[in-house]
């Protein structure tokens, strides 16, 4: 009897380990989202991570979609696509160690003069054109008040140069100047990377306001990721 006590017990623990060893292995996977269909202004893309960022109104979106939604798609266009969310980009941070350095415009000036119809007023400092090249924004002073109202005209002026950053020790450090305020309007001066280029020569600028855009005679003197100084003049009813 004792022997079957034994075999009794054993066999009880050994019953009580499995079950506990299956509980422990159990795993519960989410189902993936549903793809959703997205409308909105294309902004930006990344054909590597096969995502793009569809503006809704002031929303912007991240969707991941496939790749061949990505073929021949075109900055500013209206566009329907179908994904999921995607989560931010994560920013690749890369600290050097040296001496504090400034933006020197170096390269040569790339001068542009069009006029268009304003399309859309933001209360952030921004309008957007319609022009016979494309569409564009462009910076205007805040606040913006009735200067520039939808439907009406208006005419910019943008110089594009590359930049080289030098060491704050070489020198007082120039102020860029603005263009020269020859008639009235909104005079405006940044210092952003290229987010994008086209063939056209609509090049695409990083700003804290959200994107700027403008136009270049050669667009195959830049590259993506590439430092610029733009300068900007934007005079309404012109």
């Amino acid at each position: 009897m004792k022997t079957v006590s034994t075999v009794i017990v054993a066999v009880g623990l050994l019953a009580g380990a499995l079950t506990h060893d299956a509980a422990a292995q159990t795993v519960v996977v989410s189902p993936a989202p549903a793809p959703t269909t997205y409308r909105g202004e294309l902004w930006t893309w990344d054909p590597t991570l096969s995502t793009a960022t569809i503006r809704q109104g002031a929303q912007d979106i991240r969707v991941k979609v496939t790749p061949d939604q990505l073929v021949g798609v075109r900055a500013h266009d209206i566009v329907t696509v179908v994904g999921t969310p995607a989560p931010p980009q994560e920013l690749e941070r890369i600290l050097v160690q040296g001496p504090p350095t400034r933006a020197v415009a170096t390269g040569p000036m790339d001068q542009t003069e069009i006029s268009g119809n304003i399309t859309a007023v933001y209360p952030d400092g921004r309008i957007s054109l319609a022009t016979s090249r494309g569409p564009l924004d462009v910076w205007v002073a805040t606040p913006v008040g009735d200067r520039f109202r939808p439907g009406e005209a208006a005419r910019m002026k943008s110089i594009v140069q590359t930049v080289t950053l030098v060491a704050l020790d070489t020198g007082s450090a120039p102020q860029p100047a603005a263009l020269a305020a020859t008639e009235p309007g909104d005079y405006a001066v940044l210092t952003g990377r290229i987010l994008s280029l086209e063939p056209g020569g609509r090049i695409t600028i990083e700003s804290p306001r959200g994107p700027i855009s403008t136009w270049v005679a050669d667009p195959s003197r830049y590259s993506v990721g590439q430092v610029v100084r733009l300068r900007t003049a934007v005079v309404a009813g012109q």
